[in-house]
């Protein structure tokens, strides 16, 4: 177990900084000219809506959801600095979705039966 949670630290410590480095280039390279209502709409379903929308690969515990469309999608119309942003705002809620469901599960395998009489 000690190795894995290694390797964990390891891939955070990578992965960290690489996202840090995403967003600060995504604030500074930020196309303000691009800013029209179909990027606000499209910020608003991925960040709201499209992180309930999942669906499971079947044999696996990988979900692809709505989202993840929707952000390559963005990342087509508008380019990488607009696309970065609506990930990092709809990260939290789909990590907040993907928990609430692994408790949801867990508690309905805890339930025991309730006495017979």
């Amino acid at each position: 177990m000690e190795n894995k949670e290694r390797k964990i630290k390891l891939y955070l410590s990578v992965v960290f900084p690489l996202g840090l480095g995403a967003l600060i280039w995504a604030f500074y390279r930020f196309p303000v000219d691009k800013i029209n209502a179909g990027l606000i709409a499209l910020s608003i379903v991925t960040v709201f809506f499209s992180s309930y929308l999942r669906i499971q690969l079947p044999r696996t515990k990988i979900h692809l959801t709505v989202s993840d469309a929707l952000i390559i999608l963005s990342l087509l119309i508008y380019g990488g600095e607009v696309a970065v942003l609506p990930l990092l705002q709809e990260l939290p809620g789909n990590a907040f979705g993907i928990f609430q469901s692994i408790i949801g599960r867990e508690q309905r395998q805890c339930r025991t039966p309730p006495p017979s009489s």
